[in-house]
Parts: C-alpha cells; sequence; structure tokens
C-alpha cells in the first residue's frame, strides 16, 4: 500500500505524476488531484482506493479490467479513456456494439480550454487501438447500474468542475453510496 500527498495544486505537473504513476504501478492508479491525499493499494484481481476527501475517509473496492471485447461495458459502471490526450472517467450509459458506439456521462468540453461540463456522449470505438478500462464497484457499496445513470443523468449540464469535483470524483459521487 502506498499514500501519496499532492500539495501542488498546478494541473500539467499532477497529470504527469499520475501518468508516471500508472506506468510504474499499472491501470489501479487514479485519483490523484489537487491537494488530495489517495492511498491505493493493488491486489491480484482488484484494487482499492481510499480517499480522504469533504466526505471523510472512503474505501473503495473495484475489480478494474481493460476492456478486450464488447462483452465487458457494462452500463452504470465507471470507464476509464483517454480524453484529449489525458486520463479520464466516466458513467457508461450506454453501448451499441453493431455501430462500435459507447454513451458516456462525464465533465467533458467541447476542446481543451472549455468549460467543463456534465454531458452524455457518443463515442465511436475501436477496440483494437483504443485502451479502456472499466471499473466493476463493489455491489455491498454501491448503488444499482440503473441508479448510477440516474445519478449521472442527474447532474447533466453541471458547471462545477473543481479541485475536490472532478471527473473521478463525479463518478465515485455516481456509484457509491
Amino acid at each position: 500500500m502506498v499514500e501519496i500527498t499532492t500539495g501542488v495544486d498546478d494541473p500539467v505537473f499532477l497529470t504527469l505524476f499520475t501518468l508516471f504513476l500508472r506506468a510504474e504501478c499499472g491501470s489501479c492508479v487514479s485519483g490523484v488531484t489537487l491537494s488530495r491525499k489517495v492511498t491505493f493499494a493493488k491486489g491480484a484481481d482488484h484494487s482499492c482506493v481510499f480517499l480522504n476527501s469533504i466526505f471523510g475517509k472512503q474505501k473503495m473496492q473495484f475489480d478494474i479490467k481493460p476492456v478486450t471485447c464488447w462483452e465487458q461495458f457494462i452500463p452504470g459502471h465507471i470507464v476509464e479513456f483517454s480524453y484529449y490526450w489525458i486520463p479520464h472517467q466516466g458513467i457508461l450509459s450506454g453501448v451499441n456494439p453493431r455501430e462500435r458506439k459507447i454513451k458516456v456521462i462525464h465533465y467533458g468540453a467541447s476542446h481543451l480550454f472549455a468549460t467543463r461540463t456534465i454531458m452524455e456522449e457518443e463515442m465511436t470505438v475501436d477496440l483494437n487501438t483504443t485502451n479502456f478500462s472499466i471499473y466493476y464497484p463493489d455491489p455491498r457499496y454501491s448503488y444499482t447500474p440503473e441508479e448510477v445513470i440516474r445519478n449521472g443523468k442527474r447532474r447533466l449540464g453541471e458547471q462545477d468542475w473543481r479541485p475536490g469535483n472532478h471527473s473521478d470524483d463525479f463518478c465515485l459521487a455516481c456509484v457509491f453510496r
């Protein structure tokens, strides 16, 4: 188990730092954001994320798997993908394997420097060239997939992106009770 405290408020540094950790420690690294203490542990088949946030210390357990086939895309789960070349999370709200498209609710933007807004966005997926991970939450602590999607859709149009309310925070709030 590793504890990381970031007291740096430079988003470029934090993005690079997170990418470095992912390269060194694997895909279990997530949630390194402004001035937030993050503890993570990677087991053989699961990852635990402990967050000290405005909600107090929380334990979230996931099975995090790379997506290798369409059957792994399950609506109501967190999906991680590259968005403007930055690791990013959203709530998977729809899957259409025939058209090779998914729908994701996330903090998105029309361009890199636009205002972040929670939106439902349809994306074309090529599993041969694009890396996705899916977070399977522990059902003892999480809402049902239908409730997760409903929680995400309730926040559509929100523009409150800030430290403590990034894409990963949005996803966690939608998934965990």
